[in-house]
Parts: C-alpha cells; structure tokens; sequence
C-alpha cells in the first residue's frame, strides 16, 4: 500500500503458467515479470494543501432563559407523573379477580349474529360461513352440555347428543345442522340462500330450546315471632 505522493517501483514477480501444448497439469513454467514504474500525485490541489483549523463553537443567540425554562417545565412534569404513577402502584391490589361468567347461549346466540352480518356469504365464501357456524354450535353445546364437542368428530357428536338427556326433537336440529355444515365444508356443496336461512335457523332454535334458564332468587324474609301478650289477673 501505498501512503505518500511521489514516484514508487513495483518490483519483478514470478508468474507460473501451462503451455498450451504440455501434457500435463505439473508441467508449470515461471518467468519473471518486469518491474513496473509508477507515480503517485496528489487529488488536493497545492493552494488548499493546508489543512483548515477547526471552526469556533457555535454559540446561541439571544438570551438563554427559554431554556431554563424548558428544563424546569420537564422537570416538574416528571415528578408530577412519578407521584401519580408511584401512587397508583402503591395501591393494595385485589387477591381475587371478579370474573363474569356468561351463559353459553349468550355467547352463541351473539356469536350467530355476529356471523350474520359478516360479507362471508356475499363474498361467497361459504365454506368459511359454516366452518364458523359449525364451531358456534359445537362450543354451545361443549359450554352448555359438558359433551367435548369440539374435539369429537362429526359422528362421534351425533352418538354424544343421541346419547344425552336432550329431547330427540331438539338433538335433531343440532343433527341436522351439522351434517349440512359438513356438506359445505368437505363435499364442497354450494348451498343455496334458503338452504343457509333452514341451518342457521336450526342452530338458532336449537340454542334458545336448550338455554339455560336463570331463575330469579326471591329474598328470603325472616319473620320473627309475634310477641306473646301476657294477661294479668288482679286477685
């Protein structure tokens, strides 16, 4: 490498080559190539040759309060935040968290209308729309019934809702619905809208037969025994 202007010799080296007319890969030949001269010039031309001192710090116009200013500003509205925020953290938490637990056929019920008003059908994306739906009936009946619906296949659901203490009636429209949801979704049928109307109709009617009705608790009054008069007979 080379550091300096002026004029520098590259010195001879050996290059190894192959005749074209040898008759195998040993047979190398060397020779020595020629020294080669060259001159190194400089890309700075000789009036800026010396290098510049370096520039004077930069300073700010004007007064410097605005400054103080901003620091102060930051400076309070850090300890305003570290207060709230230590404060916040300070506070004793709950040991329990209070956790609501909707029925099942909320969930289904709001699940459906959800489904409903999406653009799968529009879009034609059946098999999407009754995957949904299928999974909407079998966590229903999984939240409602304790039958691991999700799990189970096609077949195995049906023997589960056969075997279970829901009427026949109602564990045919649960039936029915799946087996059609099935035909979307792997025999690739194309449903029409009434056919869609019928299974979520079944599913619907399901839910809201087999719902899980809340019976509300009157409040017990204690009724206190009434006070015995006592008679005074004046002898």
């Amino acid at each position: 490498a080379v550091y300096d202007t002026g004029t520098y010799i590259i010195p001879s080296y050996p290059v190894a080559f192959l005749p074209p007319d040898s008759l195998s890969d040993g047979d190398y030949q060397i020779i020595d190539a020629d020294p080669i001269t060259i001159t190194v010039k400089s890309v700075i031309e000789a009036e800026n040759a010396e290098l510049e001192d370096i520039r004077p710090p930069f300073g700010l116009p004007g007064n410097r309060w605005w400054i103080w200013a901003i620091v102060a500003t930051l400076l309070i509205g850090l300890a305003v935040w570290y207060f709230f925020f230590r404060k916040k953290t300070d506070r004793p938490k709950a040991l329990f968290k209070k956790e609501v637990i909707r029925p099942a056929h909320e969930i289904a019920l709001e699940e459906l209308d959800h489904l409903l008003q999406s653009d799968l059908l529009k879009t034609g994306k059946h098999k999407a729309f009754y995957s949904i739906l299928s999974d909407i009936l079998r966590r229903y009946v999984e939240g409602r019934f304790y039958i691991r619906a999700l799990e189970e296949t096609t077949g195995e659901l049906v023997e589960s809702l056969e075997q279970s203490q829901i009427e026949s009636q109602q564990a045919t429209h649960a039936i029915d619905a799946l087996h059609m949801c099935d035909l979307v979704k792997f025999a690739k049928f194309i449903p029409g809208s009434d056919d869609t109307d019928k299974t979520v109709a079944l599913v619907r009617k399901f839910i809201e037969e087999t719902r899980l009705e809340f019976a509300a608790v009157e409040k017990m009054q204690r009724i206190e025994p009434a006070e015995t008069e006592s008679k005074t007979v004046n002898s």
